[in-house]
């Protein structure tokens, strides 16, 4: 599509016209009218803006949402949390106005098959903070395997083993 002058209606552009003054009675290069140039609202020929019939879709609205593993518990911080205490009377019970919690997504719990799910990363943060609740002894293994290099790092594992599961 090649651009037409507003003013002569020529091959070119506008401000490359040859009329440089103002026009007192320009001529609409669309629709022929005198009174107004083919930029103006007021040209039959203008394109409309046309108005929305549908609903407009709401990107949103479609994407999957995906429960937290727990609830949201008030009054228990952060900090509180990487403790691995399980202080329960600081928790409030839950009314059932409250849950938020989507049913179609319940819980996990410990007697369901790990088959039964995916595995994500919060769920093996879980375990392995299980795991160092159950053996508090694995976070002494770790600060000694960090102290020794080489060969040596496997007796003091056994070491450590030896002694702790006599």
């Amino acid at each position: 599509m090649r651009t037409r002058c507003l003013k002569c209606g020529q091959q070119h552009r506008t401000k490359d016209c040859e009329i440089k003054e103002k026009l007192e009675k320009p001529t609409c290069i669309n629709c022929k009218e005198v009174g107004h140039l083919a930029s103006s609202f007021n040209c039959p020929k203008y394109p409309q803006i046309k108005k929305k019939t549908e609903k407009a879709q709401n990107p949103n609205e479609n994407k999957n949402i995906f429960p937290a593993n727990k609830d949201a518990v008030k009054d228990f911080s952060y900090a509180t949390a990487l403790q691995g205490k399980n202080s329960t009377h600081n928790q409030t019970p839950q009314s059932n106005t409250q849950t938020t919690q989507n049913q179609n997504y319940p819980h996990p719990t410990d007697t369901e098959n790990s088959n039964e799910r995916p595995f994500g990363i919060m769920d093996a943060v879980f375990e392995i903070k299980k795991l160092f609740a159950d053996y508090p002894f694995l976070l002494e293994l770790g600060k000694q395997l960090r102290a020794v290099k080489g060969k040596d790092r496997i007796n003091v594992f056994y070491e450590h083993v030896m002694r702790n599961y006599e």
